[in-house]
């Protein structure tokens, strides 16, 4: 496909399944924000903010001096980002739909003094060029402002190696899931080009970092995670013709999956999560990085 989608749509059952994402992968976002230098005070932009969950984090970090502004194709994503901004009491959190390729168009930000970070997560696995994409949210930042992109490596998930003891229903679960994504145009491994794309936009070398979950026993939210992910999945799967309508029943698999856990007493661990962050150049007056 030349140019890749948010394949899941943004549907109520969607948006509540993304909030259940967030909350997963809340800790490493929220370290990784920290650790690229968000600071109280700072003017934040988030790229594909989806139902706002990066947005509220960063909203926590920057305080009320600070501000963050949410951008997302979705008018229902912002709705719903809308909604729980204003339930959480986060006044300094606004909420604009708009291609996050395309920010000069959102008549929102346009005078605007420039942003100190501008950040996003799962956002440029969607995108046709992710690098112009990049490119243009780091127009919008002051000189030194920070770059913080957050992508998964679902492609990482290496049989034998994501489970221990090895989990076979997992790895089943979690190539179907690639296998769907990369169908769909996406890119299941963005989080391991994020380096490439940095440099495409333009971007100084970015640090770089990985993070994952790991839970089993008592602890359900890796299973619910990628069960979750391979049931709103798969009907994409199936109108893109890589996943045949008898190939899995997700109720029976997240039985077999939770039964194998728990007689093995194993673990599952997330695709891991890479964390690319870089400042922009700072120019002399003839143009030149200082």
């Amino acid at each position: 496909m030349s140019d890749p989608h948010y394949l899941l749509g943004h549907a109520p059952a969607e948006l509540a399944r993304l909030q259940r994402q967030g909350a997963l992968f809340e800790d490493i976002t929220r370290e990784s924000l920290l650790a690229a230098g968000l600071q109280p005070g700072w003017r934040v932009l988030d790229i594909g903010c989806g139902a706002g969950d990066v947005s509220l984090l960063a909203a926590g970090i920057v305080g009320g001096t600070g501000s963050v502004i949410g951008v997302d194709r979705s008018a229902d994503a912002v709705a719903a980002a809308r909604a729980r901004a204003d339930a959480a009491g986060a006044v300094q959190v606004t909420f604009h739909a708009g291609d996050a390729a395309r920010l000069d168009e959102i008549a929102a930000l346009r005078g605007l003094p420039a942003f100190d970070a501008v950040v996003g997560r799962f956002v440029l696995m969607h995108q046709a060029d992710p690098s112009a994409t990049l490119r243009a949210a780091a127009r919008r930042l002051r000189p030194a402002g920070v770059v913080v992109m957050i992508e998964s490596a679902f492609s990482a998930c290496v049989r034998g190696y994501h489970s221990a003891p090895h989990a076979p229903v997992y790895d089943r679960i979690v190539s179907l899931i690639t296998r769907v994504i990369d169908a769909s145009g996406a890119d299941a491994g963005m989080g391991f080009r994020l380096r490439p794309v940095f440099a495409g936009a333009g971007l100084p070398d970015p640090a770089l970092r990985l993070g994952a979950c790991i839970a089993g026993g008592g602890d359900p939210s890796v299973r619910q995670f990628i069960v979750d992910s391979a049931r709103a999945i798969l009907p994409a799967g199936m109108a893109l013709g890589v996943v045949g309508a008898d190939e899995v029943d997700l109720d029976a698999i997240d039985a077999h999956l939770d039964a194998e856990i728990a007689a093995s007493n194993g673990v599952l661990m997330s695709p891991p999560l890479v964390t690319a962050w870089a400042r922009t150049p700072v120019l002399d007056a003839r143009g030149r990085t200082v």
